[in-house]
């Protein structure tokens, strides 16, 4: 993870190939790879992606916004499949919360899903913003998306993408630069498979130091599936996260097993555990800021905007749109700078 002392400028950074003069007229294209949702922002466009993938292209699935069949060749990134939605019921189907296969196909996504967003035909020159867990990470895609790229995306023709820049940006501190305005803000961005703190001072254009917590919201779902598990048969962390975001609190989002009480239970735990951790990493970070705010797919958690208000933080409304668009407008601001 980043160091929680190392400072986040030091890890933002700009690279491209030799960028020929007409690049300020490239789009730029925001992808937030999640172990959740994959986000994407340009312009005024934006979408929400599960983050499903499959190796074989399912038969009898009709591509869409949310389902995209992608074919790279001619790239590093070579690789066939498909990600998005009405994935899970075929065989092979995987989920990108395990981080080793998040690394294997990061590349790959952000060029899938760039294509589906110009949706381009022969060749067409573009600049790409990310955001990522881990530096070694940022210094891969950072070396290896610059350049061309073929696409074949959802059985369509080719098309050639040719990546200008790419900017590589801490997880969480996106979000920061979009809400603050006129004074420093801080961040708790609470993910899937880990959280951090971050913030950013727009008096003085700079990130505040950057921290890492060692949870997530897939550790809250893991001691659920467990404290659910009475009878030897373990439900899966998927089956409980299912249940959580319908509100039904049924494992898969129906059925007879109820854990509302188990979930009440855990969930407190869980948050004293964040709680604990950001004061024993962040607390004078926190404390410089006026404004406050936890962020990310936890904070859509049930109970969470209760555990907000007590904290004093705020809340947004649509975190995850919030963390695409914020991603956009810092890549665009450090590139110009």
């Amino acid at each position: 993870m980043f160091s929680a002392e190392k400072d986040p400028t030091q890890e933002v950074t700009v690279k491209s190939e030799s960028v020929p003069s007409d690049s300020q007229s490239s789009p730029t294209i925001a992808v937030i790879v999640g172990a959740g949702f994959i986000k994407v922002a340009q312009g005024n466009n934006y979408r929400l992606i599960r983050s499903l993938i499959n190796s074989v292209l399912p038969r009898g699935l009709s591509p869409s916004d949310e389902l995209l069949k992608v074919v790279i060749t001619d790239s590093h990134y070579k690789k066939t499949f498909a990600v998005g939605e009405q994935l899970d019921g075929f065989s092979g189907t995987r989920s990108l919360k395990q981080e080793q296969l998040k690394a294997e196909y990061m590349g790959s996504i952000i060029l899938g899903v760039v294509a589906s967003i110009l949706q381009p035909v022969g060749y067409t020159t573009c600049k790409i913003i990310f955001s990522v867990p881990t530096p070694e990470l940022q210094k891969q895609l950072e070396t290896q998306l610059p350049g061309m790229h073929s696409v074949f995306l959802n059985d369509g023709d080719r098309s050639t993408l040719n990546v200008l820049t790419v900017t590589g940006i801490p997880e969480s501190l996106s979000s920061a630069y979009a809400l603050a305005k006129d004074s420093p803000v801080s961040v708790i961005d609470l993910g899937f498979m880990n959280s951090s703190v971050s913030g950013w001072d727009p008096n003085n254009n700079i990130p505040l130091p950057f921290h890492s917590l060692h949870t997530g919201v897939g550790d809250l779902f893991e001691s659920i599936a467990a404290a659910i598990n009475t009878t030897g048969q373990r439900p899966t962390a998927e089956a409980v996260r299912l249940g959580v975001e319908a509100r039904t609190f049924k494992l898969n989002g129906h059925g007879d097993i109820e854990f509302r009480d188990i979930y009440d239970r855990e969930f407190d735990l869980w948050v004293s555990q964040v709680i604990t951790q950001v004061k024993d990493v962040a607390k004078a970070s926190i404390d410089r800021c006026p404004y406050k705010y936890i962020v990310g797919g936890g904070s859509l958690l049930p109970g969470m905007g209760e555990i907000i208000k007590s904290m004093g933080f705020l809340a947004v409304d649509n975190p995850q749109r919030l963390e695409a668009e914020g991603a956009l407008s810092l890549g665009t601001f450090l590139y110009e700078q």
